[in-house]
């Protein structure tokens, strides 16, 4: 069963890109993937490569893997309070991140291992936005509101001083104004730390407040790739139109909201064309060449500089 078929992306140091769709689209299989963290059994990846800086991550051995995951790529996960040791202090769980990279670090004569691993937790912590950061050293999770929880995770990767930063679903579990100031929080740390930021989520008011540039997922394939202005002001394929009819509430003419009909294919068993075909309002309108969308997927086709489409109907005047 192919959670992620052919996703292919460049991600560029400073930049921010959202990867959005439906769940069970495949977008946190992709995180996974990147990170090699897919759990085997069931899941595993069966081709393609993971560049960074050149380094191949899917040609390292499994114990190399913790020089690269958490030093050159971190990930905030969807929900702080299960990803969080519930019985270990946030000091604790800081440090965990930070001792590879202390050790690395040349000390100060009469530093010892053990302050340059505190000073490094409070670093990170204060780069969070959390207020008094020495005294979050005792506290425990559950002590904690959500939105300092999130920041907890933040730190956590930021301890390690990694390039690219993974962000899954970060804001699901937030409040709307705690929200708004963790995407700000985020936008600062890429601006200040030139981070590439990695962003999976299924809000698009995340995606236009953040991305740079936005790449839609559906049934494990990249289905729209394009600059996130050009995404708002010309979305391409009829899987965009309609999550983006969806997500500004467009009352059809018969009243309620619209929506896209149907669900989302099974994987263990895919229609033959274009996976997003039996949904696809443009398939159905009568257009030309539609039985093409029944018979064969479409390949990837640019329709503008740096936009991609999948789809064998769509113009980029539609």
């Amino acid at each position: 069963m192919p959670a992620v078929d052919g996703v292919s992306f460049e991600l560029e140091a400073g930049e921010a890109l959202a990867i959005v769709g439906e769940s069970g689209s495949g977008k946190s299989a992709t995180a996974l993937a990147l990170l090699r963290l897919l759990p085997d059994p069931p899941g595993r990846i069966t081709g393609g490569r993971v560049l960074l800086r050149g380094l191949d991550i899917l040609d390292l051995y499994p114990e190399e893997m913790p020089f690269v995951r958490g030093r050159e790529m971190a990930m905030v996960f969807q929900e702080p309070g299960g990803a969080l040791n519930p019985v270990m202090t946030v000091g604790e769980q800081v440090a965990e991140a930070a001792r590879a990279r202390a050790a690395e670090e040349p000390r100060r004569r009469g530093t010892g291992a053990r302050a340059a691993v505190r000073g490094r937790v409070i670093s990170a912590l204060a780069q969070a936005g959390i207020p008094s950061p020495e005294k979050r050293l005792g506290q425990y999770p559950h002590e904690l509101s959500g939105g300092l929880k999130q920041r907890v995770m933040i730190a956590m990767a930021l301890a390690s001083g990694p390039s690219l930063l993974i962000a899954d679903e970060p804001t699901t579990a937030l409040d709307v104004t705690v929200q708004a100031r963790f995407l700000d929080l985020l936008a600062y740390l890429q601006s200040r730390l030139g981070l590439a930021l990695l962003l999976i989520t299924h809000d698009l008011g995340v995606v236009a407040r953040t991305a740079d540039r936005v790449a839609v997922m559906y049934a494990g394939q990249l289905v729209e790739t394009a600059p996130v202005g050009e995404f708002f002001r010309h979305p391409v394929h009829p899987y965009s139109l309609g999550l983006l009819d969806a997500a500004r509430m467009v009352v059809a003419a018969g009243g309620g909201f619209r929506v896209i009909d149907g669900s989302a294919p099974d994987l263990t068993d895919l229609p033959p064309g274009c996976r997003f075909a039996p949904r696809c309002r443009v398939q159905r309108s009568g257009r030309p060449g539609r039985d093409l969308c029944e018979r064969t997927g479409p390949p990837c086709r640019l329709v503008g500089e740096n936009h991609m489409v999948r789809c064998w109907l769509a113009e980029p005047d539609s």
